[in-house]
């Protein structure tokens, strides 16, 4: 994706901007140029490190090893710009949130550690026990069921959740008794990758 993000010059027609393009934060590696506006300036690229230069083109998208030359042709007070556009990268998608139905199974995707995934189910008022296992599969899954809001897990100490387990394997089971009203959340982490682990909720 790209988003406007001018350039601005304000040097003497002695001076100039020479500028590496280069990768990373702030780099100007993948910005567009797409043109001039205000006092005339010549715009220029090099492949050779600044051995020989060549008028840009519009639209001229740069890259890694070129180096930029801008200098200004008159000795106007306003600004130049240079009209570009950079990169930048997109937001990753918000993970699916699954909701879950009283006693119907699901299967859940294959993880690995550091790729979770969170369920919810909602609770009307009255419940007697909330029960939430899962089962099968291989590897090894560790399950958190929290009231609200997701759960917690910080590098040390207990998760932030109203219930989880952590035993060996995939049969975990956490249970709730008189569980309040409301959106539950339920939160699936895996110790060692899994795969084929069957999740159920039960209420009543």
């Amino acid at each position: 994706m790209l988003i406007p993000n001018p350039l601005l010059l304000d040097v003497t027609p002695a001076g100039g901007l020479t500028l590496p393009v280069t990768e990373g934060r702030g780099g100007l590696v993948g910005y567009l140029l797409l043109g001039q506006h205000g006092p005339p300036a010549t715009v220029e690229v090099s492949t050779d490190g600044g051995a020989s230069w060549q008028a840009v083109t519009y639209p001229h998208t740069l890259a890694a090893g070129e180096t930029l030359r801008w200098t200004r042709t008159d000795d106007s007070p306003a600004l130049t710009t240079l009209r570009a556009l950079a990169p930048v990268e997109e937001a990753p998608p918000e993970p699916e949130v699954l909701t879950l139905d009283n006693g119907v199974p699901v299967t859940v995707p294959d993880l690995t550690p550091g790729l979770d995934r969170l369920y919810t189910l909602t609770l009307p008022e009255g419940i007697g026990e909330l029960t939430v296992t899962t089962s099968g599969g291989t590897g090894e899954v560790d399950l958190y069921v929290r009231h609200g809001e997701p759960p917690v897990i910080p590098e040390d100490g207990d998760p932030v959740a109203d219930g989880w387990g952590w035993e060996e394997g995939n049969a975990e089971t956490v249970t709730l008794p008189t569980p309040a009203a409301g959106t539950w959340h339920v939160l699936l982490t895996a110790f060692e990758p899994t795969s084929g682990v069957t999740l159920t909720a039960t209420w009543s």
